[in-house]
């Protein structure tokens, strides 16, 4: 191999070996995990207090009912609220509580949005999911939706 083939043959690796890497881009950041697998993330705006109510939303009116017949306790998992910019999409749950049965329960999805500093629901989305099992598998089942790519992904059946 002449020094003319072996320099454009190196320039030719270089280059491949560079769009390789533009096009793998930056790691996945886990921003809604710490940043990273390890949780060392950190960021430079300060929280709010932990004492501060921002918004007071009913999102099961069921509870009082359920802990009445679980001797107090709530044995279901809530979806944590989804906030993307000023948007907020909430599960809810309405219907009758029924010890033994989840089938009197109805599941929903909500978008709130933040209006002159006031959050306020814009619509409700009634899914047709249901809970599978019955009561005396202990807990309730979760219903939780996921945001991704500009679309909220709700449980249906």
């Amino acid at each position: 191999m002449t020094r003319r083939s072996l320099i454009a043959a190196s320039i030719g690796a270089t280059a491949v070996a560079g769009v390789v890497l533009v096009a793998q881009g930056p790691p996945p950041s886990w921003p809604q995990w710490g940043q990273n697998p390890q949780h060392t993330g950190f960021l430079s705006v300060r929280g709010q207090p932990l004492n501060r109510i921002v918004a007071d939303v009913v999102y099961d009116p069921l509870v009082p009912k359920e802990q009445n017949l679980n001797d107090g306790d709530l044995l279901a998992h809530y979806q944590v609220p989804l906030v993307d910019g000023d948007d907020v999409y909430m599960e809810s749950k309405a219907g009758s509580y029924s010890k033994g049965a989840y089938s009197t329960q109805s599941w929903h999805q909500n978008r709130f949005r933040w209006v002159n500093g006031v959050l306020t629901k814009i619509w409700t989305f009634d899914s047709d999911w249901v809970a599978p099992g019955s009561q005396s598998d202990f807990w309730e089942p979760v219903y939780h939706a996921v945001l991704a790519n500009g679309f909220v992904y709700d449980p249906g059946l």
